[in-house]
């Protein structure tokens, strides 16, 4: 429903999240590949959250539903002009 409201699917904002979470300096590196491999999309959500301060979690999304937002307004745009 949210794709024909001309929101993303979940994968493109998770990927976002997993692009903005945190690269430990020491530790596990692995948990990065470990969670993609995880099919439960919103406890994925939910672990990228407690990994990104407020601030950057607040920004991808502004980002990624602003950018949404845009072409879903370009597509439009273009329907009504016939291109």
């Amino acid at each position: 429903m949210s794709t024909r409201l001309g929101y993303d699917d979940w994968k493109g904002l998770l990927q976002r999240l997993h692009k903005a979470a945190p690269i430990p300096q020491t530790g596990r590196h692995e948990w990065r590949t470990d969670i993609k491999s995880l099919e439960d999309i919103l406890w994925r959500a939910e672990f990228y959250r407690r990994k990104l301060d407020e601030g950057t979690y607040q920004r991808v999304l502004r980002k990624h539903f602003d950018d949404r937002k845009r072409e879903n307004e370009a597509d439009s745009s273009a329907r009504r002009s016939g291109g």
